[in-house]
């Protein structure tokens, strides 16, 4: 689980990229707005495995990770498509190529959650077989 928090912490890095690409976008929306929805996955995956005891058996974990990262997919390729449409200037003092770099390098946390959800998957398939066996 500790490899999970470090890689829940990488999709916030790639959330901080997507807020860089949504800030200029939507210059009339607050701040707080542009910000709660790329984070909002990361924050979940981010404070679930904190506590002694999962608050989720196996498979709803499972989901809720592969729902994260398919948000985080979803909200770069929505960022992708509204740049190349827009064209926006860069955010503040920050380059749109460091908001690219953030975003993809966030992407890289994708690595941890396939091999957490494989392991979880395994878990039920064995924990499965053991109460058909039984």
């Amino acid at each position: 689980m500790g490899q999970l928090n470090i890689a829940s912490s990488g999709l916030l890095v790639g959330a901080m990229g997507q807020e860089f690409f949504g800030g200029p976008l939507f210059p009339r929306l607050p701040a707080g707005m542009v910000m709660a929805t790329p984070f909002l996955p990361g924050l979940i995956v981010f404070f679930i495995p904190f506590g002694r005891e999962s608050p989720f058996i196996p498979r709803p974990f499972r989901y809720c990770l592969i729902s994260a990262m398919c948000w985080c997919v979803g909200m770069t390729l929505l960022a992708e498509a509204l740049f190349l449409m827009v064209q926006p200037a860069s955010y503040g003092h920050i380059s749109l190529r460091w908001a690219f770099a953030l975003t993809y390098l966030g992407a890289l946390s994708f690595v941890v959650f396939i091999q957490t959800g494989i392991q979880l998957h395994r878990y039920e398939a064995t924990s499965n077989a053991r109460q058909t066996r039984a």
